[in-house]
């Protein structure tokens, strides 16, 4: 018996090793799996979010570059296709009723043909190169929508009267630039819809915000005036307008004319002067 129990004990023994050293083999390739699909998960979590990165990036690429064709577009529309559209009307002025032939006659510069057209191949030659409109970049908001003032009644031969209160002395190049195109825009409109009967710029600060209204005393927009307002030009200021946290909004009333009204954010860090 105790032969039989000292074999016994010893095969017991025997057999404790081999499942001890078994499991803890178990244990150290568990462990190792363990690790293993620790790395394993955290890479598929980088990929994920790599992914997920390149995804956004390609959006946001995306974005930007539909909104620089966007701007492009509007720029185009409201700078030299503005230009030449109102100088193409002065030409119509000047052509007999009936007559298939335009009147060409000395005073036609004077209207002020010869230089729109070259302001607009200007800006067109700027455009190409990517660079905003330079004429205002020296110039003050009240400056800026001055000279797009004089340059509309230089174009159409008809008066702006401008009301301007109390301006930043700096804003953002984007507002300055958006201001300048609003009233552009507004005063083609005015012109084209109203004949430039009663043509009113208001420039005014309110709670750290410029409002521009660009006003007529005409008929006011028709409807179908209006879908086709509502196009390219207005569509292009809004977003322009929206771009910079802004709002636009047109307030028709038939008989007594038309008024754009742009509400533009200031830039924090300006000041003020008379």
């Amino acid at each position: 018996w105790l032969v039989v129990g000292a074999v016994t004990l010893s095969m017991l023994s025997a057999l404790f090793a081999i499942v001890r050293r078994g499991s803890e083999t178990i244990d150290l390739q568990r462990a190792a799996m363990e690790q293993r699909v620790d790395e394993l998960t955290r890479l598929l979590d980088e990929n994920r979010r790599l992914r997920a990165h390149a995804h956004s990036a390609s959006a946001r690429a995306s974005e930007s570059n539909e909104g620089y064709l966007r701007r492009l577009g509007a720029d185009l529309h409201d700078g030299p296709a503005q230009l030449i559209s109102l100088a193409l009307l002065r030409l119509e002025e000047g052509r007999p009723p009936g007559n298939g032939e335009t009147t060409h006659a000395p005073g036609n510069d004077a209207l002020g043909i010869r230089p729109v057209l070259v302001n607009a191949l200007k800006e067109i030659r700027y455009l190409a190169a990517g660079l905003a409109v330079p004429e205002i970049e020296g110039y003050s908001l009240k400056e800026a929508i001055s000279k797009v003032i004089a340059r509309h009644g230089l174009i159409t031969g008809t008066t702006v009267v401008l009301g301007c209160g109390e301006m930043p002395t700096t804003v953002s190049p984007a507002l300055k630039l958006c201001a300048y195109r609003f009233v552009q825009e507004g005063l083609s409109n005015a012109f084209r819809h109203a004949g430039g009967i009663g043509q009113t710029v208001t420039v005014k600060l309110v709670d750290d915000t410029v409002v521009l209204i660009v006003a007529d005393r005409g008929g006011g927009m028709s409807d179908s005036a209006r879908e086709k307002s509502e196009g390219l030009g207005v569509r292009g200021l809004r977003d322009r307008i929206e771009s910079i946290g802004g709002a636009l909004s047109v307030e028709i009333d038939h008989g007594k004319g038309t008024r754009l009204i742009a509400r533009l954010p200031l830039t924090t860090g300006v000041t003020s002067d008379g």
